[in-house]
Order: structure tokens, then sequence, then C-alpha cells
């Protein structure tokens, strides 16, 4: 036989699709069922312990509606002149009363008012109300309805009453 018929030969047997077969997979597992059995009954015992360890997290929810802004004559001056006004409004960095209360909201002002009322520099023990200020925004979420223009605050806290 030539040197050439063998690695025919040999390549015409590897011609399947390269997928494995169906006894094969199933061999492979009966053989290690012990060992897969105590793996997942492993991950089990700690994706429940580590569940037990992490505190709870409560989140407060509630929604504002904004009250409804008179139009002023300026602003109905713009609105008179139709396509015009948008970008006039674009242009003057006017806002939706949702956005103009979430930012009121996000301010230094009220933050500082928050961190007072429910002592917070004594809960998330700092030093400086500038640290306790970061702590805070990354604890509260403000968002607005795109149709509704409901503002929706949600605070995330350890605590339920707080």
């Amino acid at each position: 036989m030539s040197k050439r018929s063998v690695v025919q030969d040999e390549l015409d047997e590897d011609d399947d699709d390269g997928g494995v077969e169906f006894g094969t997979v199933t061999h492979a597992l009966g053989t290690h069922k012990r060992l897969i059995g105590v793996l997942a009954l492993v991950g089990g015992l700690i994706g429940l312990g580590v569940g037990f360890l992490v505190p709870p997290t409560f989140t407060a929810r509630t929604l504002i509606m904004p009250p409804q802004q008179n139009q002023t004559s300026a602003a109905s001056a713009l609105g008179a002149l139709g396509g015009l006004a948008g970008l006039a409004g674009g242009l003057g960095g006017m806002r939706s009363p949702a956005e103009q209360y979430i930012s009121l909201m996000g301010s230094a002002t009220v933050t500082d008012k928050m961190i007072d009322r429910f002592k917070l520099m004594a809960v998330y023990d700092n030093e400086y109300r500038s640290d306790t200020r970061k702590k805070l925004a990354t604890m509260v979420l403000f968002t607005t309805g795109k149709k509704d223009s409901l503002i929706t605050i949600e605070v995330d806290d350890k605590d339920p009453k707080r």
C-alpha cells in the first residue's frame, strides 16, 4: 500500500461533521456523576451562605407630580413662532419642570437638610459633609416619566425605618 492511500484512508475516516455523539456525552457524565453532584451541592451551599451574609437592602419609592407652570408671555410668544420655538428653547437651556425639581432635590441645600434630619454623617461614619453627600448620591435615584413627567424618587438603605 502506498503512503498516499494510507493518508487518504485516514482523511476519509475523519470526514464526519466533527460533532460529539450523544452516547459519548452520557457516558462521560455517567462516570463523573458523583463529582458533578458534589460540586453542585457545594456550589449551592456557598451561594446559600453568601445569601445569608449579605445584609438586606430596603428601597423606599415615591412619586411626585410637579406643579404645572403657566406660560409666561415670552413663552407664548415663542410658541407662536412654531419651529423656531424649539430652537430658541434648546439654545436658552429651558428645561421641563420635572428636570428643574430633580436639580433642586439634588442640590447641596436640600441634601444638607436630609443629612442633618437623618444624622447621616454618623450613619455613614463620615467626618466631612462632602463625603456624606457623595454617599447619599449613590443611594438616591431620581427618574422622570417620559409621557407623564412624574418624578420617581428611590432611596436604598440598610435600615427599613430610615
